[in-house]
C-alpha cells in the first residue's frame, strides 16, 4: 500500500513539473514575442525604409507596417498593401489604398476589384465616394450614375466635388436628378450648387423636393433660388417657392395672393425684413444712415448731406396681376427738408419703366404726418414690378439734409375701376 501511495505521489509531482515546464515555456514565449513586438514598434518610429523593412522582419503579422512601407517606398506600394490587406481583409483603407496603388500601374481590373471589395466591408461613406470618383476618372458613366448616387446616400458634409463630377458626365437636366437620394442635407446642397451655377432647370426640379420637406436648414438655399427666379422675372415660380416657406411657418409673413389683392409684404415694417424674396430690401449708401423702430414700428431714412446724387435705399418686389389699377398708399414723416425733397416712390415694371409716371415724389416742407396715394396700372405682364423708394437731388438744389421715417405702406387692387 505504502509503495502504491508513493507512486501516486510521485505521478502527480511529474504532472505538475511537467505542467510547470509548459507554463514557464508559454510564458517564456510570451515574454519573447512582447519584447520583439515593444522592439519592433521601436524601430518602426525611425519611419523610413530601412527602419521600416526591419520591423516587418521582427513582426511580420502587423498590417500597419505594410501600409507605410507602401508610402516609403512608392514602388513597392502594390506588393506592400497586398500583403496589408490579406492580414487585415476588413479595413476599408487598405483596399483604398491597394487600389490606388494598382490604378498608378494602370492594373484597372484588380484597382476597381479592391474598390468593391472595400465597398463591400465598410458600409460608409468614404469607400463609395472612391468608388464613383473612380469610374469618374475612368469616364466609365455606365457604372458611375449607381455608384455615386449610393455615395451621396450615405455622405456627410459638403459634397460639391461630386456635383461638379456629375456635371462633368451629363448635360442632361434629368440625369443628375434622378441621381439624388431623397436626403433633405444632399437636395439642399444641389439646389445651392445649381443657383450658384446657373444651372436653373435643374435647380427647379430640386426646388420642389426641397420645399416638400423645407426646414430652418433649408430656408436660405430656397430664398437663394427665390432671388434668381425674380432677378430672371419669373414671379411666378418665385412666389411659389415664397407662398410655400409662407406656409410652412419658415417665414414670418403670410403669403401673397395678388389675384385676392395681397401684393405687400410687410407693409407696416412690423418684422425685421429678410433682405430676400418678397421681403423688403434696404441699401444705405454713403451719407445714408437706415434705423429700425418697433414702437410704433417705422423706418428711419437719416440723410448727411454727403449722400450719392441719386441712389436706391429701399425696395420690395411686388406680384401684380397685368392690366389692372392699382392705389398705393404711402404714410411718412419728413423731418429737416425741404418740399423739393427729392424722395421719390417707383413701381418699376418688368422692362424697367416707372408705372407711376414720374408722379411718385415725397415732398418733405410740412412738419408732421404725411400721406400719398398714388394711382398706377400695372403692365401687361406676368414679371413682379418693384416698389423702390430713393432720392435723386433735384436740379438748382442742394443734397437734403434730415430724415425721413416712413410709417407705411398700402398697396390694393382699385376695385373701383374694374378690371
Amino acid at each position: 500500500l505504502r509503495r502504491l501511495e508513493w507512486c501516486r505521489v510521485s505521478k502527480v509531482r511529474r504532472i505538475v513539473l511537467v505542467a510547470g515546464v509548459a507554463g514557464a515555456a508559454v510564458f517564456a514565449a510570451a515574454a519573447y514575442w512582447t519584447v520583439r513586438i515593444a522592439y519592433s514598434d521601436w524601430v518602426y518610429r525611425d519611419y523610413n525604409a530601412k527602419s521600416i523593412r526591419e520591423a516587418i522582419q521582427l513582426t511580420p503579422v502587423n498590417p500597419e507596417y505594410y501600409r507605410e512601407w507602401s508610402e516609403i517606398e512608392p514602388g513597392r506600394a502594390v506588393e506592400a498593401l497586398e500583403k496589408a490587406a490579406a492580414l487585415d481583409p476588413l479595413n476599408a483603407e487598405v483596399w483604398i489604398a491597394w487600389s490606388a496603388a494598382l490604378e498608378e500601374r494602370k492594373d484597372y481590373g484588380r484597382a476597381e476589384a479592391c474598390l468593391l471589395k472595400a465597398v463591400d466591408v465598410d458600409r460608409t461613406f468614404a469607400p463609395r465616394r472612391m468608388l464613383a470618383e473612380y469610374y469618374y476618372r475612368r469616364g466609365e458613366a455606365k457604372k458611375f450614375w449607381p455608384a455615386v448616387k449610393a455615395a451621396l446616400a450615405t455622405s456627410y458634409g459638403d459634397v460639391t466635388e461630386l456635383f461638379q463630377e456629375c456635371a462633368a458626365l451629363s448635360s442632361d437636366s434629368e440625369t443628375i436628378p434622378r441621381a439624388l437620394p431623397r436626403r433633405p442635407d444632399v437636395l439642399r446642397q444641389y439646389l445651392e450648387y445649381a443657383v450658384a451655377e446657373n444651372r436653373m432647370q435643374e435647380a427647379g426640379a430640386v426646388a420642389a423636393r426641397v420645399l416638400a420637406e423645407a426646414d430652418e436648414q433649408s430656408t436660405g438655399a430656397l430664398l437663394r433660388y427665390c432671388d434668381r427666379l425674380l432677378g430672371t422675372g419669373r414671379g411666378r415660380e418665385a412666389l411659389a417657392i415664397w407662398n410655400g416657406l409662407s406656409e410652412r411657418k419658415l417665414i414670418p409673413y403670410a403669403g401673397l395672393r395678388p389675384e385676392e389683392g395681397r401684393s405687400l409684404t410687410n407693409g407696416d415694417f412690423a418684422a425685421g425684413d429678410l433682405g430676400a424674396g418678397f421681403d423688403w430690401r434696404t441699401t444705405a449708401p454713403g451719407g445714408v444712415r437706415i434705423d429700425r423702430f418697433e414702437a410704433p414700428a417705422a423706418l428711419r431714412i437719416r440723410f448727411s448731406g454727403k449722400q450719392p446724387e441719386r441712389c436706391e435705399i429701399l425696395s420690395q418686389y411686388v406680384p401684380l396681376m397685368p392690366g389692372r389699377d392699382y392705389i398705393l398708399t404711402v404714410r411718412y414723416r419728413a423731418a429737416g427738408i425741404g418740399r423739393e425733397s427729392g424722395l421719390y416712390c417707383r413701381i418699376l415694371g418688368g422692362s424697367g419703366q416707372d408705372l407711376l409716371g414720374q408722379a411718385g415724389g415725397l415732398p418733405g416742407g410740412a412738419e408732421g404726418e404725411a400721406e400719398r396715394t398714388l394711382h398706377f396700372r400695372s403692365a401687361d405682364e406676368t414679371a413682379p414690378a418693384r416698389l423702390v423708394v430713393g432720392y435723386e437731388r433735384v436740379r438748382g438744389t442742394m443734397r437734403i439734409e434730415g430724415s425721413v421715417t416712413l410709417r407705411g405702406f398700402a398697396l390694393s387692387p382699385d376695385w373701383g375701376h374694374g378690371q
